[in-house]
């Protein structure tokens, strides 16, 4: 089948298609042609396009220009086998193609339950992905009481703070939108502590750090409270949910932790996996029925190895150490054990000077260095891409090297991985696309 990706940029959407054979010529020499613009009408800003293979079907989130619009998104659904025709058919999807939500409201396409949600700041509306019926709608609220949403598998959390001391936690059922349970979570007095950091929601675990006070995870069924020593001062930039692995991804400036939250009794940190580049919105994929990551690293001849064990034995403990050893290729199966770890990592530098790849044997002299700037290195050298597995953090079942380099590459913008299709897409921050064939056997 055709395979096709999406670029937004500055409110335009295209779709394109992956070619398998080019008449007059190789995939390699024009591996894309363009399909589709999926902006519809003059004036319209794409915010969001999400592909809903449960209907074959793109959502569409847009707004258009005009004072009269100003702050509006609105809703269109396209029939994915028109796009990668060239054509663009709208579905029918009832009441779904009429919403239309002001500034501070928001629509999503829930994965994990199927489902499309519009939150008008007054209503909560879930519609079905697959036959666009409406599921249920809770509210009507205030603006100023809207509650926070939180969605997990099978559940949607509605979350509101009555006072500085109690939480009010109701969960819905994500299907038919029935009032499964409500409860109260009390926080004590803790002076300057009124802040909350975070406030996250996993199956019926509730994740909760209040400032200069340590994590709390609440199980909400049966009451149990566990307060994870020596959080006083862990707040990560991002959250990776995993429910049905019961995994949490925490992201820092440059590594993931990976935490196993079975119960409040049984919640632990079980990996940390450094360094990593930016891991933004856009620069990872995970495939949870793989319990699979791909994520961005820092490229190879950045990582400079030690030297080898025989290197070492030979020489002299007062000789000078030798140059770094940099590993060569750009595409790297680790042998033999799957889950091997990557080489000792170097730490992070403002500039890099880099050795030429003659052995360790040849004049000092015949060595080319270069020095530049670490955005100098990534457009030169690319970035590498690493298949992490989640059951075991920090082992590697797989490296790409050197991708999304020179012209059009400078680096990962964007990327989409699909195990069980064998594709992964590549947009270069230089605006450079890439599509590859990756087949991955569990």
């Amino acid at each position: 089948e055709d395979v096709f990706c999406l670029v937004r940029k500055g409110g335009r959407a295209d779709a394109f298609a992956a070619n398998g054979d080019v008449e007059g010529g190789t995939s390699e020499e024009q591996p894309l042609r363009w399909l589709a613009d999926l902006n519809v009408y003059e004036g319209e800003k794409m915010r969001l396009v999400a592909h809903m293979c449960i209907s074959n079907s793109l959502l569409t989130v847009f707004s258009i220009s005009g004072r009269s619009f100003r702050g509006s998104l609105f809703v269109r659904v396209l029939d994915v086998a028109s796009v990668i025709a060239g054509q663009l058919r709208t579905r029918d999807v009832g009441s779904l193609a009429s919403t239309v939500v002001p500034t501070g409201g928001f629509v999503e396409f829930d994965a994990m339950n199927s489902c499309i949600w519009a939150n008008d700041c007054q209503m909560l509306r879930c519609w079905d992905a697959c036959t666009f019926e409406q599921r249920f709608a809770l509210g009507p609220w205030q603006s100023e009481e809207m509650p926070n949403v939180r969605f997990t598998r099978g559940i949607i959390g509605l979350l509101s703070q009555p006072s500085p001391t109690m939480l009010d936690v109701k969960l819905y059922s994500s299907l038919e939108g029935r009032l499964q349970r409500q409860c109260e979570v009390h926080m004590p007095t803790i002076p300057d502590s009124d802040v909350i950091v975070f406030l996250e929601l996993m199956n019926e675990q509730l994740l909760l750090k209040r400032l200069h006070c340590e994590v709390s995870l609440v199980d909400l069924v049966s009451g149990n409270e566990r307060v994870i020593p020596g959080t006083a001062n862990w707040e990560p930039d991002m959250f990776v949910f995993s429910p049905a692995r019961r995994l949490l991804l925490a992201r820092f400036a440059e590594s993931v932790e990976i935490w196993q939250l079975s119960e409040p009794n049984a919640c632990s940190c079980i990996g940390v996996v450094r360094p990593l580049h930016d891991f933004g919105a856009h620069r990872f994929s995970i495939d949870m029925s793989l319990a699979l990551a791909l994520v961005v690293r820092p490229a190879s001849i950045l990582r400079p190895r030690r030297p080898s064990a025989a290197y070492a034995a030979a020489t002299p403990s007062s000789s000078p150490p030798p140059p770094p050893q940099w590993p060569l290729g750009a595409l790297r199966q680790w042998p033999g054990r799957p889950g091997d770890a990557l080489p000792p990592q170097a730490p992070r530098l403002q500039r890099f000077s880099f050795r030429g790849r003659q052995p360790l044997s040849a004049p000092a002299s015949s060595r080319a260095d270069w020095d530049m700037s670490a955005e100098e290195a990534t457009a030169a050298f690319g970035e590498d891409l690493d298949l992490l597995d989640l059951l075991c953090p920090g082992k590697t079942r797989a490296t790409i090297g050197g991708v999304c380099s020179g012209i059009g590459g400078g680096g990962v913008a964007h990327m989409s991985f699909d195990p069980g299709a064998g594709v992964l897409m590549l947009l270069g921050n230089k605006g450079g696309i890439s599509v590859h064939s990756a087949g991955f056997q569990s």
